[in-house]
């Protein structure tokens, strides 16, 4: 039987069946579908530094530059070991920014630019001849 032998009354009457229904919803928590994905993800998994800066929208640069406030784990003891984050805890830092910068005024505003201090050079004092 092929779906366009199946008239319309049919066809909503297998989709409304409570055993269908089941069996659509039991596959969706198989899949992780919904709103506790990232919960389901922060419990076990962790997350390299390109899923935080995807996630983030950040660079991998500004990852690695916040890795201590982001709660890397290092795997290795190495120069170059690699990091692993938890994804509860970079979305616990980021709320803790946000809230900083909506208690100080600043949130939402444009960041500030880094002015460039310049060493002025003077010249040096005339040495006296004296002798």
């Amino acid at each position: 039987m092929l779906a366009a032998d199946i008239d319309d009354d049919e066809l909503v009457s297998v989709w409304m069946r409570p055993e269908f229904i089941d069996a659509v919803a039991r596959r969706i928590v198989q899949l992780g579908v919904g709103a506790d994905s990232d919960k389901q993800q922060s419990d076990g998994e962790l997350l390299t530094v390109s899923e935080v800066a995807r996630r983030l929208n950040a660079s991998p640069h500004w990852v690695y530059a916040h890795k201590r406030d982001l709660g890397a784990i290092r795997l290795g003891d190495g120069p170059k070991a690699r990091l692993r984050f938890h994804l509860a805890a970079v979305l616990a830092e980021l709320n803790r920014r946000s809230e900083s910068r909506r208690s100080d005024g600043t949130g939402g505003g444009e960041a500030r630019k880094r002015t460039r201090r310049r060493l002025v050079s003077r010249p040096l004092p005339r040495a006296s001849r004296t002798a």
